[in-house]
């Protein structure tokens, strides 16, 4: 879609792995398994304003910093992989999301 609309920028960005209390409900019902979850959470989970700063960053930086149709992680740097890359995947991307539109009266 960045190729076909230009003047649009497409920005995808991974927010890393966010404590967003998704689990608090399962903590509660299973407290032992729940004190573990809790205290890997704590080891590898980041908390939800960390976890908000790429979408923040991308929609606010100066536009030669961010490039259209771009994946960026939570380091802020651009991803590149082969699957980003490839124009058959880019195609059925495209075309599914432009069902979705029309399908919501877009």
């Amino acid at each position: 879609m960045a190729r076909q609309y230009p003047e649009i920028k497409f920005v995808a960005v991974h927010p890393g792995v966010v404590n967003t209390g998704l689990f608090d409900d399962f903590r509660k019902r299973r407290p032992y398994v729940g004190a573990v979850v809790s205290a890997l959470s704590s080891l590898f989970l980041t908390g939800v304003e960390q976890g908000a700063i790429a979408q923040l960053w991308a929609s606010t930086a100066p536009t030669h910093d961010v490039r259209s149709g771009g994946f960026y992680n939570p380091s802020l740097k651009e991803y590149r992989h082969a699957l980003l890359e490839n124009e058959k995947l880019a195609q059925e991307l495209e075309e599914w999301t432009e069902a979705e539109f029309r399908g919501k009266g877009f």
